[in-house]
């Protein structure tokens, strides 16, 4: 996903909050990029619906949703959960959100 013309147009997000997982985002070119500035891969999508937001306090920075691909072999425009960036101790991990959603954990 380094290169840009391997970026796919669209995703379609599986897992993390139940306001985003089964989505499909077309801001993908601008959430790699944020994701490549913090040395992560896959893509950081901004969340507008604060419900999907984990708790934060009023001064701390928005978080991120943080996805990547599963890894080969795989479609490469379905991306997996991979937690909030920053992070917080009181995030629901991507196991959480599975079991609390009442979603098979896929095998990413």
């Amino acid at each position: 996903m380094s290169e840009t013309n391997e970026t796919p147009e669209r995703v379609h997000l599986v897992g993390g909050p139940f306001e985003l997982n089964g989505t499909i985002r077309t801001d993908v070119r601008e959430a790699v990029e944020a994701a490549r500035r913090a040395g992560l891969k896959g893509g950081l999508f901004v969340v507008d619906d604060e419900q999907a937001l984990p708790d934060r306090g009023p001064a701390e920075p928005q978080p991120r949703a943080h996805y990547s691909l599963p890894g080969p072999p795989g479609s490469t425009n379905t991306w997996g959960f991979r937690g909030w960036v920053p992070s917080a101790p009181s995030d629901l991990t991507p196991t959480q959100y599975y079991l609390h959603y009442g979603n098979g954990e896929p095998l990413f």
